[in-house]
């Protein structure tokens, strides 16, 4: 998979890669199609603001060659045949090991 390798070095292994496939980092401040809607500063009213809450699908892997080859495509579907579970948002940014969905090594 392209997104793990760069050259003959592992993503993992050069800092450089840090910003593979990130945005550049800017304040956090919402962009508003007017004026008008941005000095109400209601970032819902935003037609580029996303929700991130609700439900994501998750998959552990014991490695990063481990993750499937087409997992990066447009389309590819999270299936609980393949090791893939659903977990609310607010679960994800917390240690997995201390709630109790993954063992500890």
């Amino acid at each position: 998979m392209e997104l793990l390798q760069t050259g003959t070095i592992k993503t993992w292994q050069s800092p450089e890669t840090l910003s593979l496939n990130r945005l550049t980092a800017r304040a956090t401040l919402y962009p508003y199609p007017s004026a008008t809607l941005a000095k109400g500063n209601k970032r819902i009213k935003s037609p580029w603001w996303c929700s991130l809450n609700g439900e994501w699908d998750f998959r552990l892997v014991d490695r990063p060659e481990h993750v499937p080859a087409d997992f990066v495509q447009p389309g590819y579907v999270a299936d609980a045949k393949q090791g893939w579970s659903s977990s609310p948002c607010q679960v994800i940014g917390r240690c997995m090991a201390m709630i109790g969905r993954i063992t500890p090594m």
